[in-house]
Parts: C-alpha cells; sequence; structure tokens
C-alpha cells in the first residue's frame, strides 16, 4: 500500500503504511487504524465500524485459527479505510471492500 500512495503521489499515506510495515516485521501486533486517524465521509462510517470489529475481535481473541487470511483481512481493511477517506475511486473502494469480506470468510473456516 505504501507503493501504491507514493505512486499517487500520496506521500503522508506512503509514510503512514510504510511505517506500519516495520513495525511489523518486528513481531509486533498491529492492529487495524481507528476510524478516527482518518478524514471519512460519514456514509462510510456504519459498515467501517462494524467491519473494523471484526479483525479486533480475532486480534484480541488469541491466536487465530487462520492468520494469513487475517492478516489479508486485516491489509484490505487499511486499502478500504484509505479509499473511503479519498472517497472518489469507487471502484477501488468496492475491490478493497470485497477483498476484506472475502479474507475475514477465510478465518471461519
Amino acid at each position: 500500500m505504501a507503493d501504491k500512495e507514493a505512486a499517487h503521489n500520496d506521500h503522508l499515506d506512503a509514510k503512514r503504511f510504510l511505517a506500519r510495515s516495520v513495525e511489523a516485521a518486528g513481531a509486533v501486533t498491529i492492529y487495524p487504524h481507528a476510524l478516527t486517524a482518518y478524514d471519512i465521509e460519514p456514509q462510510f462510517m456504519d459498515e467501517l465500524t462494524s467491519a473494523r470489529a471484526q479483525p479486533m475481535t480475532l486480534l484480541d481473541g488469541g491466536k487465530p485459527r487462520a492468520p494469513s487470511n487475517l492478516a489479508r483481512a486485516h491489509g484490505a481493511f487499511q486499502c478500504w479505510l484509505e479509499e473511503a477517506e479519498e472517497g472518489y475511486q469507487d471502484a477501488d473502494l468496492a475491490r478493497c471492500r470485497d477483498r476484506f469480506i472475502e479474507a475475514v470468510k477465510g478465518t471461519r473456516r
């Protein structure tokens, strides 16, 4: 995501995602960003609040059964959150949301 945002000249978000990558490489539990860290349009808040609760529950519940799917869900949520903040790339927003939904389903298998 850092590379994608840098390619779009969104250097603030590129730095944010790069810093989180460095944290994750240190084997530290990385929680999804709080919605308050972004300037999100009100129409996205309910769905994103509900979505964020899903990986938070899995992360707080001990060792997940499907850590790779949880990691994909986390990444897809961050992507969805970023696209919701930008608010004008509907196809990208839908792609991130759909990836999140599929990854969360995989944590339940």
